[in-house]
Formats: structure tokens, sequence, C-alpha cells
């Protein structure tokens, strides 16, 4: 028995199902088909649960999914639960602002009635920080070693310094390769 390995598309999820028990479900899921795309993602489970004996983790992290797919999504995770009982882990990972997959996790649940861990969780998001507040140091006019102080006040601004260098020597930002007029 191999890997199940399906690359994500425009319309249908990453598909990673491994026989040591890994099963990971990735992307988005509206497929113009999903019977025909989820019959041998089904075949496969059909001949793992046959030969897998130990503890399965099937992980769902989807952007969207439409409404006949739910229905065969939740076919497949009562095949995984099913055969599985106590030893079958499943994580329905959504976004922190995405209250409708969240409620899509919820309603998987109750459907599922098992003995099985079914845990949703959040997406962690990764917080870029960055001093609002700088000091470039130059050389102004006269040789003399001079500071200056920034402090900026929106996103904006830091996007326009990264794109305008400062000025060797007035401190000020200004275009690259704008001859010194702005």
């Amino acid at each position: 028995m191999e890997n199940l390995v399906m690359p994500y598309k425009k319309r249908s999820p990453q598909i990673d199902f491994n026989t040591n028990g890994e099963l990971r479900i990735l992307g988005n899921c509206f497929p113009e088909d999903p019977k025909g795309f989820f019959a041998p993602i089904l075949g496969w489970l059909e001949e793992f649960k046959a030969n897998h004996k130990g503890e399965v983790n099937l992980t769902i992290d989807l952007n969207y999914v439409n409404t006949s797919s739910i229905k065969i999504l939740l076919e497949l995770i009562q095949g995984v639960t099913g055969n599985f009982k106590s030893k079958a882990k499943i994580n329905w990972i959504y976004e922190i602002e995405d209250e409708d997959m969240l409620e899509v996790g919820e309603d998987l649940e109750k459907f599922l009635n098992s003995n099985s861990i079914f845990n949703l969780k959040q997406k962690t998001l990764i917080r870029l920080t960055v001093k609002r507040s700088f000091t470039a140091t130059y050389f102004n006019r006269s040789g003399l070693l001079s500071l200056v102080r920034f402090t900026l006040s929106s996103w904006r601004h830091l996007s326009i310094l990264a794109v305008c260098p400062l000025n060797k020597i007035s401190g000020t930002p200004q275009p690259l390769y704008s001859c010194g007029r702005v």
C-alpha cells in the first residue's frame, strides 16, 4: 500500500494521506464533481482501514468548503472514526475570524457522536512587530556626523521609506534615481 498524495488545485484541496496514520486535507474544497474527486480518497481509505491497526490523526485545514463537499467530508470522517474508534484523532483547523468554518467544524463534531477526539483549533498567526521609530546616521555637507530620528505614523510610511531611501545630504526620504528633485 502506498501513500496517497494529490496536489492542491484551484478548486480542490491538497490530500496527503500517509500509511503511518497521518492524514491531511489542506486548501479550498469546492470541486465541480465532489463525488468524483473524493472517490479515490474513499477507496484508499477502505484499503487503509483493512491494513492499519495503529492511531490515526486526520487534520483538516480548509479555507473554504462548499455544502456538497461537507457531506462527503462527513462520510470520510465517519469512516475514520468508525473503524479506529478511540485511536482516531480529528483536528479541524480554522482561521481566527472565520466563523463559518468554525460552525462547519462544530456541526461535524455534533454529527459524529463517537469516542474519537475531535479538536477545533485556531490557526496561529505570525505577528510581525516593527519598531515605529529608528535613528539614521549620516555625514552632512560640512562633514559632521548627524543623527536623525524618524517616527513612523503608519505602515504606509514604512513602505514609502523602503522605496525612498534617505538622502545622504539632507536626511529626507528621496525616490531612487530622482536626481535630487522630488
